[in-house]
């Protein structure tokens, strides 16, 4: 009886010994290794042996959710190797009440697998795995538990009141290192957002182009959400449709059509509509959303599993969206939903201010009276289109037009009249030339074409082409007209007077370049 005795006291005392080592090992860990993913394995490791344990897990739960994920596990090399639980296994509570339980009420279970308070479903997963009894200990930061520490061994024996005293210890460090983990986390991904608004910020501030702008904001919110795309798209509600500006996505994001940048927002898309005509923020899992046909074959082409829609506003006008998506299931919460709408706001701005700028220019290069470009912006044509033909290579055309007979307009129906034939001069110029080329008043009744690309004989061709449809044309004079006569288009009935009106009359002169020169 006293050998037996005495073997007892000293098992009882290596037990210690191993147990005190392996909190040693675990505090160890905590203060070396800032990685947390490997502190937890390691703490594992060193747990195994304290209470008996041969298989030990931790498994975390985020908020709202109905599942624990297991994010590290280890076991004894003696423990079957069937028994491997893979990194990422999800446990519904449903079928795993025991654990529901410690998580609800934050205490420690632990008992033999036969145990009532294992459900049928576990006692006989449990028992299949070979175990014989476990403790279960909540993982708990303040009053909230994050998770569970699992700990089990074959024996099918009583836990001591000592054994699921130290096991808690294991728990309580544990949660302080995720929570000082996490708390370092959120002060990196804090110290990142900050940045990256502040560089758009920036950006928005003094970037003088648009469009590299927007591109570097869809960068930034791909970065900030994790997600895999991400686009700027202006909103045009007279015509119902919307622009991609700008498009960001990762690598290996499926290929698309870059050539279409304009889309029709009807009724087909009726989630776009939601935050283009509603203002609505919305976000969402694919496979969750109530989508018609066309959405769903638009998400579906891409693989995209989630994605969230900003709306980007000026007053209470939205212009257009911010919109990131994923292949991935990603919810995004309040905290990334929030960074969206801030980054929309200040892209808004953005695009306010370029379109006032673009506006103010417009005007500053636009000649009042005719409505084309004004003397000194169509000679800043005329050089960009100089150094980009010696720079290329190509063909360039300018064409000088005057107005014959156009001081005996002003001399016999006064300079309103001349004002008409100017007008209507430019208006027949825009209407007969390609979109590509520039027109400008070059002063008085001079206009001043810039033609890229158009070489000696096409330009011949043009010239023969505005004279002809010139011969045909007719100058009403409006300033002529009467109020009550100005919506009488051709000669009226009998007794209403004829619109009064001058033909028009071209001179134009042309010169080529490298033919004629290579200066202004």
């Amino acid at each position: 009886a006293l050998a037996i005795d005495r073997a007892r006291l000293l098992t009882d005392e290596r037990r210690r010994a191993d147990e005190q080592e392996a909190m040693r090992r675990i505090v160890q860990t905590f203060v070396t290794n800032d990685n947390l993913q490997e502190m937890l394995q390691a703490t594992l490791e060193a747990a195994l042996g304290i209470a008996r344990a041969e298989f030990a897990m931790i498994e975390l739960i985020e908020p709202g959710e109905d599942f624990t994920t297991s994010v590290a596990a280890a076991a004894l090399e003696t423990r079957p190797t069937d028994q491997h639980i893979p990194h990422g296994t999800r446990y519904h509570l449903s079928e795993w009440p025991s654990t529901a339980r410690v998580l609800r009420e934050r205490r420690t279970l632990a008992a033999l697998v036969s145990d009532p308070r294992f459900s049928s479903f576990e006692q006989t997963s449990l028992q299949e795995a070979g175990i014989g009894s476990s403790i279960i200990t909540p993982l708990t930061i303040g009053t909230t538990a994050i998770g569970v520490l699992n700990l089990s061994t074959r024996e099918a024996q009583p836990f001591t009141a000592d054994e699921i005293r130290r096991v808690e210890e294991v728990a309580t460090q544990i949660a302080l290192a995720i929570e000082r983990s996490r708390l370092i986390a959120d002060e990196r991904q804090r110290a990142k957002e900050q940045e990256v608004l502040r560089s758009i910020l920036q950006a928005v501030v003094s970037s003088s182009d648009i469009n590299s702008m927007l591109k570097d904001a869809t960068g930034a919110a791909m970065r900030l959400t994790d997600m895999e795309f991400s686009a700027v798209e202006l909103w045009a509600p007279e015509r119902g449709e919307a622009t991609v500006m700008a498009r960001s996505h990762v690598p290996d994001w499926p290929a698309y059509d870059h050539s279409v940048t304009t889309f029709t927002v009807d009724d087909l898309w009726p989630t776009f509509l939601r935050a283009l005509q509603g203002g609505e923020q919305v976000q969402g899992l694919v496979r969750e959303m109530t989508l018609n046909e066309t959405e769903q074959r638009h998400f579906d082409t891409s693989g995209t599993g989630s994605f969230a829609l900003t709306p980007m506003t000026i007053g209470d006008r939205v212009i257009g969206i911010l919109n990131v998506a994923s292949r991935k299931e990603r919810r995004l919460g309040a905290h990334d939903l929030g960074l969206l709408r801030e980054m929309a706001a200040e892209v808004g701005l953005a695009v306010e201010r370029t379109q006032l700028l673009a506006a103010l220019q417009e005007r500053a290069d636009t000649d009042g009276l005719t409505g084309v470009r004004n003397h000194r912006a169509i000679l800043e044509s005329l050089d960009q289109e100089i150094a980009r033909t010696r720079r290329t290579g190509s063909a360039l055309t300018i064409m000088m037009i005057d107005l014959d007979g156009f001081k005996q307009v002003n001399d016999t129906a006064g300079h309103q009249a001349g004002d008409d034939v100017l007008r209507r001069v430019a208006d027949f110029l825009r209407e007969n030339l390609r979109e590509v080329d520039r027109v400008g008043r070059y002063g008085g009744d001079e206009f001043l074409l810039v033609m890229p690309d158009l070489d000696p004989e096409g330009a011949r061709q043009v010239v023969t082409r505005l004279l002809d449809r010139a011969d045909q044309e007719s100058v009403v004079l409006w300033s002529s007209v009467a109020d009550r006569d100005r919506t009488q288009q051709s000669i009226g009935p009998l007794g209403r007077p004829a619109l009064p009106t001058v033909p028009m009359r071209l001179s134009i002169g042309m010169a080529s370049l490298p033919e004629d020169g290579l200066l202004r």
